[in-house]
């Protein structure tokens, strides 16, 4: 019996991962869960209360074989972590090439559940996000990154982002592009060292123009207080003194505004 209902169980959750894949969560009803799995509803509620649990188990079913897939493609875990993190990717750009791809379950489930923050479905989603993100810190850490938690970040960002991108333009290019961006984030410490090293080079010549600039601005100042006021006299009196303007008014400039 016991068995049997483990048999049983598995129908049900495979049945649900074909279904929610395919058609979306809030699409597929428990009915057609239950008849796609060759049972009536009121066994699949022997199996789980609530289509929030078939949900749930659903997920969790995907959570570590979908980690274990990818982890598959590193033959030697010692092999530089941008190496790694390119195989990443490359195999996301083929996944996103079979036309029975829709993109990430746990990306989708959270999605369709945005508006409630404690559903089951976040939850795991969250937990598997996490877990993939724990996965790239070990990588990093191959080369002895010194920052592998924001590193770790910076790349679930990217691959999340590919997975959306190729989703809205059904472009798995996509997936090239961002393992082109997760290589620079995931190179070695010498290059990142090196990249700073530039950058901050840059920066110093930036600073060093700007520092010119400024000493040419405060030259013409000082060269326009030295210039001698103009006086305008009439016989007999004297006006105030009054600055002439450094340059003649142009043609194009507008007639002055009376009083």
């Amino acid at each position: 019996m016991a068995r049997n209902s483990a048999e049983t169980r598995r129908r049900l959750v495979a049945a649900a991962d074909e279904l929610f894949y395919r058609q979306g969560i809030r699409a597929v009803g428990v009915d057609a869960v239950a008849e796609a799995a060759g049972v009536t509803k009121r066994t699949l509620y022997y199996h789980f209360a609530s289509k929030d649990d078939l949900i749930a188990a659903y997920l969790a079913d995907r959570d570590l074989p979908t980690l274990g897939r990818y982890q598959s493609l590193i033959p030697d875990p010692a092999e530089p972590a941008a190496r790694q993190i390119h195989r990443i990717f490359e195999q996301l750009g083929k996944n996103a090439k079979d036309p029975r791809w829709k993109g990430c379950s746990f990306l989708r489930a959270a999605a369709e559940f945005a508006n409630l923050p404690g559903h089951p479905a976040r939850v795991v989603a969250a937990r598997h996000k996490k877990r993939f993100e724990a996965w790239f810190r070990v990588i990093l850490a191959t080369d002895g990154s010194a920052d592998d938690d924001c590193l770790a970040r910076q790349l679930m960002i990217l691959f999340d982002g590919a997975v959306a991108q190729i989703l809205v333009h059904r472009d798995p290019s996509y997936a090239e592009s961002a393992g082109a961006a997760a290589s620079i984030t995931g190179s070695s410490p010498p290059n990142r060292a090196s990249n700073a090293a530039a950058d901050a080079e840059r920066d110093e010549q930036t600073i060093s123009i700007i520092r010119a600039g400024f000493g040419a601005v405060a030259v013409v100042r000082r060269a326009r207080s030295k210039r001698p006021p103009w006086r305008i006299s009439v016989a007999g009196s004297a006006y105030p003194k009054v600055r002439s303007p450094p340059f003649p008014a142009s043609q194009t400039d507008p007639p002055p505004t009376r009083a």
